[in-house]
């Protein structure tokens, strides 16, 4: 999912998105991770083609 915000919501390029993604996976805090999932929708498949596991924030 932060893969996915970082390459549609903020024109970051595929080669770039898993290593800053790496360091936000980190961040504990629901409500961030809750906003980024209303701003992107019903999301299903990361930018690479993987799939996102659903979460409930």
């Amino acid at each position: 999912m932060i893969e996915l915000y970082l390459v549609e919501k903020m024109n970051f390029d595929l080669d770039e998105v898993h290593e800053i993604a790496e360091e936000v996976e980190h961040i504990k805090n629901t409500k961030f991770f809750k906003r980024i999932q209303d701003i992107l929708g019903d999301c299903d498949v990361d930018p690479h083609g993987s799939i996102i596991p659903k979460q409930d924030y």
